[in-house]
Formats: structure tokens, C-alpha cells, sequence
């Protein structure tokens, strides 16, 4: 629907006419007709439609949380203490590691699990190198977190090297 032809009068009959809300600003009224015309058309689509009064229950749950009694968000006032001037990302480093670990820890576990049930004989290697290293207690202080080192394509020259005869028993005529 183009708004922008509507008076804000007739604007506020139409929603008087369907049974929704009709007070606040223009641009308030246009986001809760929208709102009202999404929730109407989506349940003419559905395979069980719901009443008029379920669609209004909604369309009030939206009103709350996105329309005109939501809380206006502050450019000053944050509830994430991650974005906060005072918050110090060493201590909240340090006391979230263990979890980072375990994290990291658990992922290389299921790596090397994928790894050993679609590779045959990687389990029989995993065996055999785990028996030649003694056992490691379970801590978190001795899983390795370091990332692994980057893979680069071969090149020459800096430039990427991309040969489509690399096969030499096809070699070009």
C-alpha cells in the first residue's frame, strides 16, 4: 500500500475499520498496518488459520515489544557488558578460558573422530601414535590452543600457480 497518498485521517479510519489500534504517529501507524497486513496475509496462507481475536493477541505481543510501547533503545545505556567503556577484556579473557579450551578441545576430538570413521586406516595411525605418547591427564592446561598454520597454494612468483596439464601422461600437442 503507498502511504504517502493517504491522509493521516483516513489512515487512522482504515485501522479504526479493521480493529486495531489507531493511536500514535503516522509513521507508527503505517509500521502497524504493515505489521496487521503481514499477520493477516500469513494466516490466509496457513493451513490452520487462526481467528481475528489471535491475530489481534499478535499484533498487541508486537505492539509491546517492536511498536509504540517498546522501549525506545538508548544510544547511551547498554545492557551488554561487552560494550561497555569499562569493561576489561583481560579479566573477562581469563575467566571465560577454561570454557574456550574445553570448547576447542571437545571440536578437535570430534576433528579427529570424523576423521578416523570416513578415513580406514586413520584409526589404526591414531592408535598407534597415542600408544607411543604417554597419557595426558585431562586438565584444560594441557590442550593446545594455538591456531593452525594458514595452508598456501603453491605459487611462483607470487602468482598463483593454476596448470590444467599437470597431468603428464595428457601432455598439450
Amino acid at each position: 500500500m503507498n502511504y504517502s497518498i493517504l491522509k493521516e485521517g483516513v489512515l487512522r479510519r482504515k485501522l479504526r475499520d479493521l480493529g486495531i489500534p489507531e493511536w500514535g504517529t503516522r509513521q507508527l501507524l503505517q509500521r502497524r498496518h504493515t505489521e496487521w497486513m503481514n499477520l493477516w496475509n500469513a494466516n490466509c496462507d496457513s493451513k490452520t488459520p487462526k481467528s481475528k481475536r489471535d491475530l489481534l493477541q499478535e499484533l498487541d505481543v508486537w505492539e509491546r515489544t517492536q511498536g509504540g510501547h517498546a522501549a525506545a533503545p538508548s544510544l547511551f545505556v547498554s545492557n551488554n557488558p561487552v560494550m561497555r567503556k569499562d569493561f576489561n577484556a583481560a579479566d573477562w579473557s581469563a575467566s571465560h578460558d577454561g570454557d574456550f579450551k574445553r570448547l576447542i578441545a571437545n571440536a578437535r576430538k570430534r576433528n579427529d573422530a570424523a576423521v578416523r570413521s570416513t578415513i580406514p586406516g586413520a584409526s589404526a595411525a591414531q592408535e598407534e601414535s597415542s600408544l607411543e605418547q604417554p597419557a595426558t591427564t585431562s586438565t584444560n592446561e594441557n590442550v593446545d590452543v594455538s591456531p593452525p598454520e594458514p595452508m598456501s597454494p603453491p605459487s611462483v612468483n607470487g602468482a598463483l600457480e593454476l596448470n590444467p596439464y599437470a597431468d603428464s601422461r595428457n601432455p598439450p600437442r
